[in-house]
């Protein structure tokens, strides 16, 4: 198949299972996209985990790094690429291409992309321009000392520590599989999603929210 036997579209949203050959699609998306003339810091693939997003680069690298070095290997790339002919060189061409803006890559995951967003446009969003983004070893560290405050704080007030002693026991009442830890913990991750949550009366990015007099940034 001839480049031009076949309509292309930039723009593709692959949705499947696990397992079912995503990254090589993916991977064979992005070369096409590099075919085609696109550079490489326009190419926009977003997957959800940190392990997918490193799965994808490296893949990509490999399947350009296997196709320098191995006939076969540039002959199906070739293929799937619908060329007639496909040269080591082009191969070793767009891997430098990628080298050369390895930090610009949008290749990574949903919430670093929008995260630079975010960076990129903090007053407009009308936050803070220094944040990080939590793993789930971060997260847990967060809930533990979160837990040791309010323990703490609750310790100095007999009044407030037999509020929250009863509330667990009212939560785990009748629940077999239920314990008074687990309650605590789910009762401060929901808080915690009502406190990060978007305001329904006032959301992110409300122009008038942020600048109620107007904004000389926008028109």
């Amino acid at each position: 198949m001839k480049q031009d036997q076949h309509p292309f579209h930039p723009r593709l949203l692959i949705v499947a299972n696990a397992g079912s050959g995503k990254t090589h699609r993916l991977v064979t998306r992005c070369i096409q996209l590099l075919d085609r003339g696109h550079p490489p810091e326009e190419i926009l693939a977003l997957t959800f985990t940190r392990k997918a997003a490193a799965e994808f680069l490296q893949k990509l690298f490999e399947r350009l790094g296997d196709a320098v070095e191995k006939k076969e290997m540039r002959d199906r790339l070739r293929e799937e690429l619908g060329r007639d002919e496909l040269t080591a060189d082009e191969c070793l061409a767009w891997m430098r291409q990628l080298l050369a803006v390895l930090p610009k890559l949008a290749m990574g995951t949903l919430d670093q992309f929008f995260a630079r967003i975010v960076r990129s446009f903090p007053f407009e969003l009308g936050i803070a321009r220094e944040f990080e983004l939590l793993d789930e070893a971060a997260q847990e560290e967060n809930l533990i000392r979160t837990l040791d405050a309010l323990f703490r704080e609750s310790a100095n007030d007999d009044g407030g520590l037999g509020e929250l002693v009863e509330m667990l026991r009212q939560s785990s009442r009748n629940r077999s599989d239920s314990s008074a830890l687990r309650e605590l913990k789910e009762g401060v991750i929901r808080l915690h999603e009502q406190i990060a949550g978007a305001s329904k009366d006032a959301p992110w990015g409300d122009a008038e929210t942020i600048w109620p007099n107007g904004s000389p940034l926008l028109p």
